[in-house]
């Protein structure tokens, strides 16, 4: 997943800074992104012993976890709108985009160290 961002993060600067599309620095994300999700998902099954659900579901519907949580969920569902809505090649809206990105992001990683 960090690849995956890493690369969309560089064909946004590239867009950004150069006026190119590097198709294969977008187009990756279909690829890169659902195999780092599998393999969280697979790591969280082989590390069962030391988690449980239970224990997970209350974190995260504790304050200020819980309002955390939520902030990033908006943000992430802002984020698909603006990947429906708005110009992949427009400038600002990359920028929206991101500063959407980085705070959802930053609310979440807020939510699991709290």
């Amino acid at each position: 997943m960090i690849l995956a961002g890493a690369l969309k993060a560089g064909w946004k600067f590239v867009i950004a800074l150069q006026h190119r599309d590097l198709r294969f620095l977008n187009k990756q994300m279909h690829y890169l992104m659902p195999a780092g999700f599998l393999l969280v998902i697979l790591a969280l099954f082989v590390d069962r012993g030391r988690w449980s659900i239970a224990a997970v579901i209350r974190h995260m519907t504790n304050m200020p976890a819980l309002f955390l949580f939520l902030t990033g969920a908006a943000g992430m569902g802002l984020m698909v709108w603006f990947a429906k809505k708005k110009d992949r090649h427009d400038a600002k809206a990359n920028w929206k985009e991101q500063i959407t990105n980085s705070v959802a992001q930053f609310c979440i990683m807020l939510g699991i160290l709290l």
